[in-house]
């Protein structure tokens, strides 16, 4: 396979879309697995790699010559260059998904229903089952709670306190208003459906709204009762996904859905309902990952899920959710801001802004407004940039366990004698023996050995430490991948955008942010520069936007912060109200804490702006201390996956600073300038990288000698003692494990063998029956792709490992059989038969191999 030239880029890539949209594209294209998006329409990706080089390099890229899928150099350029690249579904599937779901559930089943076909734990075959989750592709409604059923069977049995909404039984939960019992409530709620079903026949859209059941339960239950020759509503439940779709002249999120169904069907154009669907989708979240999610939109989601504590004041408004967790929002933010009760949260596009100590001063209207986390209470400030986003967060602080405040730490006193642990090591060995798994154990080892062997049994305690020590900033996670840069890891130039002008900062990577959080005093620091300009953000808003500065010459300027990471200047000599000039945070920072002002825009105006820091909100000044020989608060970046980035070009010159001997405080301690920065860096001697590396993906012996001269490589094998005593239906999964494994090392080496993790989700299942289902999935999911890739499909071997061989045919998980084919009819008589082609076998999986107990036994019984 040829390399795609690197040269090509994002203007080229737009030229081939001119192009295609000029000359149109061969059917054959229609066929393509993926699609490269762009301003709503669909483009094949080789072809427009193929063509974009034209442009690039004046000549097309024999498609042949390059592969285009996950991962690959084609789909990694046009990821790079910013274009969303789509798998595209076949639909026949989803029609007969719909038609088992109307054959299972038809009207007349629904009117006779009883509670536990209704709702049922563990029951996939109930009617929430389906709804939610059997047909996820054909309408998602995950997210927000059970509630969302009216009256469910209770999973957790968990006393809960009494609640003005819902009502709790051992055994159910309801919404209150439908009934005093369970049965009285569920009751209701088959009426309600019954009620759907008739209406949508009646195509009566407008009695669908007007019913008491929660919107995206009852309009997929529309969906999927509807007539599909004439259907009215797509597979989409969200008003904001319909909007979105529809763009701002077909609504708000204020309009009825009947109204936005209506709109939205006039665009569907003789498509079919379900890629109709999906098309919706697509631009929706194209849409809306372009918008700006403002705090009166996460107003009106907070008070369609929650009940206001109060009234709200000007600044803030509290609420409540279904867990009884608090969240304050504040109203008049440039962004979406919400204080919460400490917990540990992983959300993509939710950044952690602050985490208030119980004495750490906050808005005063959090007393009245949401006094769990007023002064006096623990709390952390959260940030969301898009309703995405928001969602899920909401979705998850219904779910994560709150930190008891007034509780003993969980973090015992750690003594030097507790670090006995190397500063750079990295777990490695083949795919399933719990590498990623043991990094949790690893870094508590580093930060908090006596509660890991405290609570060393018990991996809910285990992950609530981990998770604890991410939420104070003591562990930092990453995920090496071949896109992975420099830029990523340590620090790189990030455009804004405002008002449309570009400004240009230096942002930390996950390494640098990781090395300022070991470095206690520059944290701090740091941390009471960030308050610093949270309170001048404050007091910009107090003063209806804008405050007046000067700068250390005394020219006055008024600032404006404008969202995010940039404040927008305005001199007063120019007595415009455009803004010219942008000071960013980032230079402020680095201004900060290097005094220089090499490479700082609008240099005067940020020295007056961190002046005005230091006088009016007593920002301390920077002075570096020395690194102590033996910090007192360790710091733990986990590098997952550390062999698969270019180790070369991610850490770059880095790569000497983390040796032992060059890092702060030691001997022979080393620094150097930044590239973008500027600034001088060393790495911090209490920083402890932990890397993870898969041996089937690339050798030990190939790894980059200088990473493997800095680092402690610790050997993690398949440990089938893990598994002792797992049997399922007689099969002996260690024994079969182990045999499976010996013959691997023969045929191919020990790099490439088969992880014990696979098989652990066999030890927590207690069905019989469910347990043999999840072998054959693990068979079939995991362990026979993995077998293809490793011996590239080389199919006597695998047969080999598996025992096929010595089994009989039906029981052979790759089924072999003699070429039933003329060479000459196949050929044509002339064929140079060179190939070996007459002595071929043709190789298949046998599916119904995976149905038979015999064929796990057979592997290791001859």
């Amino acid at each position: 396979m040829s390399e795609i030239p690197e040269n090509i880029n994002r203007e080229h890539l737009l030229q081939a879309i001119t192009r295609i949209d000029q000359e149109g594209i061969n059917a054959y294209y229609q066929l393509a697995t993926y699609d490269v998006l762009y301003e709503g329409k669909p483009y094949p990706p080789k072809l427009l790699v193929s063509w974009a080089n034209v442009f690039a390099n004046g000549e097309e890229l024999d498609q042949k010559s390059f592969i285009a899928g996950k991962n690959s150099d084609c789909f990694n350029l046009l990821e790079r260059e910013g274009f969303t690249i789509f798998e595209l579904e076949d639909d026949t599937a989803l029609y007969e998904l719909w038609d088992q779901f109307l054959e299972a559930w038809p009207e007349s089943r629904v009117s006779t229903m009883s509670l536990s076909e209704y709702t049922a734990v563990g029951d996939q075959n109930s009617f929430c089952y389906w709804i939610e989750a059997r047909l996820e592709k054909l309408g998602s409604i995950w997210g927000g709670n059970s509630f969302k059923f009216g009256v469910y069977e209770r999973g957790d049995k968990t006393p809960k306190p009494p609640h003005k909404r819902y009502t709790f039984t051992d055994d159910y939960a309801w919404e209150s208003k439908f009934g005093n019992s369970a049965a009285q409530a569920f009751e209701q709620v088959k009426q309600h459906i019954l009620t759907v079903i008739h209406s949508i026949k009646a195509k009566d859209l407008q009695t669908i709204e007007d019913l008491p059941l929660w919107p995206v339960f009852k309009w997929k239950i529309a969906f999927l009762y509807q007539d599909r020759n004439e259907p009215m509503l797509p597979a989409v439940f969200k008003p904001e996904m319909l909007v979105a779709f529809l763009g701002t002249e077909g609504g708000s999120q204020g309009t009825p859905l009947p109204a936005l169904y209506h709109w939205v069907m006039k665009e569907r154009n003789e498509r079919e309902i379900v890629t109709f669907s999906r098309d919706i989708w697509t631009r929706a979240n194209r849409v809306l990952d372009q918008q700006k999610f403002k705090p009166s939109d996460a107003e009106q989601i907070l008070r369609e899920r929650y009940e206001a504590i109060g009234d709200g004041t000007d600044k803030v408004i509290g609420f409540v959710n279904d867990s009884g967790r608090t969240m304050a929002l504040n109203r008049n933010a440039k962004s979406v801001r919400l204080t919460m009760e400490p917990c540990a949260l992983q959300i993509k596009h939710a950044k952690l802004i602050k985490q208030y100590s119980k004495t750490d001063t906050r808005n005063s209207n959090f007393t009245s407004q949401a006094p769990k986390v007023a002064l006096g209470n623990e709390a952390i400030l959260v940030e969301c940039s898009t309703q995405q986003s928001f969602d899920k967060l909401l979705d998850e602080y219904e779910m994560v366990d709150i930190k008891e405040t007034g509780s003993q730490s969980m973090e015992p006193e750690i003594t030097t004698s507790d670090l006995n642990q190397p500063l750079n090591q990295i777990l490695y060995g083949p795919p399933g023996t719990g590498k990623t798994f043991h990094t949790i154990n690893k870094a508590l080892e580093i930060l908090s050995p006596q509660f890991l062997s405290s609570y060393y049994n018990d991996r809910k305690k285990i992950k609530a430490g981990y998770d604890e020590f991410v939420l104070q900033g003591r562990i930092h996670f990453v995920t090496f991948h071949q896109s992975f840069s420099y830029e990523d890891f340590v620090e790189g130039i990030r455009a804004n955008t405002a008002d449309g002008a570009i400004s240009y900062t230096v942002e930390p990577g996950i390494f640098k942010s990781a090395c300022i959080a070991a470095n206690k005093d520059v944290s701090k620091k740091l941390d009471a520069l960030d308050q610093a300009i949270m309170e001048l953000v404050d007091s910009c808003e107090q003063a209806g936007g804008r405050l007046d500065l000067t700068t250390v010459r005394g020219k006055p300027f008024a600032v404006e912060y404008s969202g995010g990471e940039t404040f927008k200047l305005y001199p007063e000599a120019t007595k415009s109200e455009n803004a010219k000039y942008f000071a960013s945070i980032a230079n402020v920072k680095k201004l900060y804490t290097t005094g220089s002002k090499k490479g700082i825009y609008n240099q005067s105006y940020v020295e007056g702006f961190l002046l005005y820091l230091k006088k009016h909100f007593g920002l301390p000044d920077y002075e570096t201390t020395e690194a102590k020989a033996t910090p007192a608060e360790p710091v733990v970046l986990i590098i997952d996956e550390i062999n698969r980035g270019n180790i070369s070009s991610v850490f770059g010159e880095l790569i000497t600073l983390i040796e032992p001997s060059k890092r702060a405080g030691a001997e022979e301690a080393l620094s150097l300038t930044l590239p973008y920065s500027k600034e001088s860096f060393q790495v911090p001697n209490n920083l402890y990288l932990i890397g993870t590396m898969n041996t089937a993906d690339r050798s030990l012996a190939l790894m980059d000698t200088a990473l493997r001269r800095r680092f402690d490589f610790i050997e993690m094998m398949p440990n089938v003692e893990l598994l002792d005593g797992v049997e399922v239906k007689g099969i002996d999964i260690v024994k079969m494990l182990k045999v499976m494994n010996k013959r691997i090392e023969v045929l191919y080496d020990r790099e490439h063998t088969l992880g014990h993790a696979f098989f652990m989700p066999l030890m927590t299942e207690q069905d019989e029956e469910q347990r043999f289902e999840l072998l054959q999935a693990i068979f079939a999911n995991k362990i026979l792709p993995l077998l293809e890739e490793y011996f590239f499909e080389d199919w006597a071997k695998i047969r080999l490992v598996l025992g096929d061989d010595n089994k009989e045919p039906t029981c052979q998980f790759i089924a072999e059989s003699s070429a039933d084919y003329d060479i000459e009819t196949l050929f044509g008589k002339n064929a140079q038969l060179d190939y070996g082609t007459g002595n071929n076998k043709l190789y298949s999986r046998n599916k119904e191999a995976l149905y038979l107990v015999a064929s796990y036994t057979g592997i290791y019984e001859n």
